[in-house]
């Protein structure tokens, strides 16, 4: 039988047993295999060190309530912190839940306090080890804190212009005068954003004087992979399948880069969302497709490691994101000498490495004598909403900060998510904290224009012809509907984008007719001058003729809108279930211009006047659910959910993304 432990035993065994497991879960650290062991030492020391403190803390207040001496408790508290946070990282790979670390970690750490309230030892770790074996772990956390051994990390540059090499350029067999053409997307861009006079974007608006434009184009969905398949294949989410972001491109369907591909264009692209991957199927027919958000040196399994401390260790479960990660940054810079630019929100956002990975695309495209179609795509204005200097804070300076967000982190998701509920439940002050996330999000667009601007003066000075197209793979509510973000409905706000078209032969003007986001490989090709007859469901939107108001339909994996001869009609159902799904009447709206239809208030659904409206568009609703494919799913790997992770993304089990 052992000795009852002293205070100071229960205390020594406990920091020895936190030290050890520690150890072990840096060295086994789930999805960190490309970070040293030092940093993930010294990281899982100071993320978990409170939980076992408090654990500690239990022990000894328990001990003295009872007068037990619970001779496994500070074993098993020591070794039940760290390992637990193994169990809820393992289950975030797993299940891409954003409190996984408390429905993981917490089933284990629960069964190891069970473990040291009822185990009896037979046997007791010698007194001379635990305290060995707690001071050396101390002291190299303590060094390691202290920055020996600090190294200094790559800056952007140094990690991104390596990747940007295209292959070689085969020659051309004889000269060529089709022109180059750049499809710009711009995540999460409403239509009206760039229309404000108050938001400084001069490159966009240099852009619009002189394109062929639409005060809004229609997003297909309102999410970026479903929307950006639409907008390479020119099929809708009811014929490709996908309609949230755990979607993947199918092999069947041409690709707009695969046909400029076999036209003799070469073909590249840059992206900054970790759903436009390959893994999803999103490189089809690119020479080169790089996505700044991966990477496998040692700066982009930092930036990782500091991005999904949002998820990974004990203080992701009680504190906010914006604290995780400005924790581990410090962690991290403790170990390596971090470049300013590595430690802005909006650096790991990645809209600077956009621009440069754009500008050595361009340049090493411009090279050479064929023709290319590049495509380019910014995260920004993506919450968290925070741009870089000199356009942090331009608008957003001077506003009133309500009481309900005085001391919340405003450069992270807790901003509109707290707006949100706080809208929902009618606060005095809601307006407040909306205007406050609108105006930071427009900080972003300001600072995308002025990287566009650079580009745009890249290419211009080339001489070359170029079509250019650019617009949004989706919107995002400010309040519409009692809606924050994107992704949970079909609102106007999420649905309606920008759409500018510009190049040799366009007329600038006004489209005659709302451009949808399937319109953009057909009008591309022919704008190009190739030979395309048709492309899946897109229109030309440049032809001479009279073009066709099909119905368009706006869809999510619950909720689809029908817009047809004025009205649009929204109705719940079921992706999953595909033709056999029911379908449940929503709203019904006039379709309106401006901010009246943005804010899609007048709910005509009951008025008797409009049976005629609804028996027609319900109609139409059923005859695009019974030609509907069924949601397609592609199987997320451990690093492809960290991967989406550092962007923001944890998913909900029916497939939607969402940033808690």
């Amino acid at each position: 039988m052992t000795p009852t432990p002293s205070l100071s035993r229960l205390l020594t065994e406990a920091l020895f047993a936190f030290c050890v497991a520690t150890l072990i879960l840096a060295l086994l650290y789930p999805g960190q295999s490309g970070v040293d062991l030092g940093t993930l030492f010294l990281f899982s020391f100071v993320t978990n060190a409170p939980l076992f403190a408090l654990g500690v803390l239990a022990a000894a207040l328990l001990r003295r309530v009872t007068g037990k001496a619970f001779p496994a408790l500070g074993l098993m508290i020591g070794l039940g912190v760290p390992l637990s946070a193994m169990a809820g990282t393992l289950w975030f790979l797993k299940s891409g839940h954003a409190k996984a670390m408390l429905e993981g970690g917490g089933v284990v750490l629960f069964l190891f306090g069970l473990a040291g309230l009822l185990w009896r030892p037979k046997f007791a770790l010698p007194n001379k080890i635990c305290v060995a074996g707690s001071l050396v772990g101390l002291l190299g956390a303590a060094l390691l804190l202290a920055g020996v051994g600090r190294q200094e990390v790559p800056g952007i540059a140094d990690d991104m212009i390596p990747r940007a090499a295209l292959p070689g350029e085969e020659p051309l067999a004889e000269a060529t005068t089709l022109p180059d053409v750049v499809l710009i997307s711009i995540d999460t861009l409403r239509a009206d954003a760039v229309l404000f006079e108050d938001v400084a974007t001069p490159n966009l608006d240099r852009l619009r004087e002189g394109s062929r434009w639409s005060p809004y184009g229609l997003a297909a969905t309102p999410s970026t992979l479903p929307s950006h398949i639409t907008m390479m294949t020119g099929e809708s989410p009811f014929k490709h399948g996908t309609y949230t972001n755990l979607g993947i491109l199918t092999p069947e369907p041409d690709t707009l880069a695969s046909v400029f591909a076999e036209a003799g264009y070469r073909t590249a692209g840059t992206a900054a969302n970790g759903l436009l991957s390959p893994q999803n199927g999103f490189a089809r027919g690119f020479e080169s497709l790089i996505n700044v958000g991966t990477g496998k040196d040692g700066s982009e399994n930092l930036k990782q490691l500091g991005t999904s401390s949002r998820r990974n260790n004990w203080i992701s479960a009680f504190a906010s994101d914006r604290f995780c990660m400005s924790l581990t940054t410090m962690i991290i810079d403790r170990r390596w000498a971090l470049k300013e630019e590595w430690k802005s929100l909006s650096a790991l956002a990645l809209a600077p490495k956009v621009e440069m990975v754009a500008s050595e695309h361009l340049r090493q495209l411009h090279e050479g004598a064929r023709p290319y179609f590049y495509f380019l795509h910014f995260m920004a204005p993506h919450a968290p909403y925070d741009a870089l200097p000199p356009f942090r804070g331009q608008l957003s300076r001077d506003l009133p900060i309500p009481e309900y967000l005085k001391g919340i982190s405003l450069d992270s998701n807790d901003l509109t998510h707290i707006v949100g509920r706080n809208l929902r439940a009618g606060h005095p002050q809601a307006q407040q904290g909306l205007d406050l996330a609108r105006a930071r999000y427009h900080e972003e667009l300001m600072m995308v224009d002025d990287a566009l601007g650079r580009l745009f003066g890249q290419i211009e000075a080339t001489g070359r012809p170029t079509i250019m197209l650019f617009t949004s793979d989706h919107g995002e509510a400010f309040g519409e509907n009692q809606f924050m973000r994107h992704g949970n409905n079909v609102f106007a706000p999420a649905i309606r984008i920008p759409f500018m078209l510009t190049g040799p032969g366009i007329e600038p003007g006004q489209f005659t007719v709302t451009p949808r986001l399937a319109d953009i490989p057909l009008t591309l090709l022919r704008a190009a001058g190739l030979p395309v007859k048709s492309f899946q469901e897109g229109r030309d939107l440049l032809a001479q003729e009279s073009l066709s108001k099909t119905p368009f339909f706006a869809v999510h994996e619950n909720r689809f809108a029908v817009y047809h001869d004025g009205y649009k009609m929204t109705f719940i159902w079921n992706a999953n279930d595909g033709p056999a799904s029911a379908l449940e009447p929503l709203n019904l709206f006039r379709i309106e211009e401006g901010e009246a239809g943005l804010r899609e208030e007048e709910n005509l659904l009951d008025r008797p006047d409009m049976a005629e409206v609804m028996a027609r568009l319900t109609k139409l609703a059923e005859g695009a659910r019974d030609g509907s494919t069924p949601t397609v799913r592609r199987e997320f790997s451990k690093q492809d959910l960290l991967k989406l992770a550092e962007l923001g993304y944890a998913f909900t089990d029916e497939g939607n993304a969402v940033d808690d």
